[in-house]
């Protein structure tokens, strides 16, 4: 998972900017001379806590159809449509959440990180870690590092974070001279 944190497959000579189970396959057979099956790639997602969906339309807060699931009444499908109008890629915030990850020093008390997974409407991914709370300034980090060196806008489309994350990603954004732009779920 190191080997994609925070990176995009473009940096590795795998073209696209997104993650997708193909290009995890290819990543590792450049690097580690390791052959497997996108299903393989898949199953060690999956382990690794990255179950990615196939399709995104299952992630919508609401059904795709229902319109008064974003603010301003703008449902999934029109949050598509704006991103395509603008050339963005359209990222979903899909999870944050805290891993354990083994600490040899303290076998008492393991330590923690944080996962930020964000997903396109196909399943492709950027994920990004750190070993700190999820905090405005630490949210701002990580998506300053989500645009670093690309070449599309993001439309990132979030659902149900919390009022200072929303503030601090849309602070983000306007700092981002257009190439970030968020869409709020109604609830966040």
């Amino acid at each position: 998972m190191r080997l994609l944190d925070g990176r995009r497959p473009d940096q590795f000579g795998c073209g696209g900017a997104l993650w997708t189970r193909p290009s995890v396959q290819q990543l590792l057979q450049q690097r580690f001379q390791v052959s497997l099956s996108v299903l393989s790639i898949s199953m060690l997602l999956k382990r690794l806590g990255l179950a990615l969906p196939g399709r995104l339309g299952q992630m919508s807060p609401q059904s795709p159809s229902d319109s008064s699931s974003w603010r301003g009444g703008v449902g999934q499908h029109q949050v598509n449509t704006l991103a395509r109008q603008q050339s963005a890629d359209l990222l979903f915030w899909h999870c944050c959440r805290l891993q354990p990850v083994a600490d040899a020093e303290s076998a008492r008390t393991p330590a923690t990180r944080a996962i930020v997974l964000l997903v396109g409407v196909q399943g492709a991914f950027w994920l990004a870690s750190y070993d700190e709370p999820m905090t405005p300034v630490q949210l701002q980090k990580v998506l300053a590092r989500l645009m670093r060196g690309r070449k599309r806008p993001v439309l990132l489309a979030m659902n149900g974070c919390a009022g200072q994350l929303t503030q601090a990603a849309l602070a983000q954004a306007a700092s981002s001279r257009g190439r970030l732009r968020i869409h709020l779920a109604e609830n966040s």
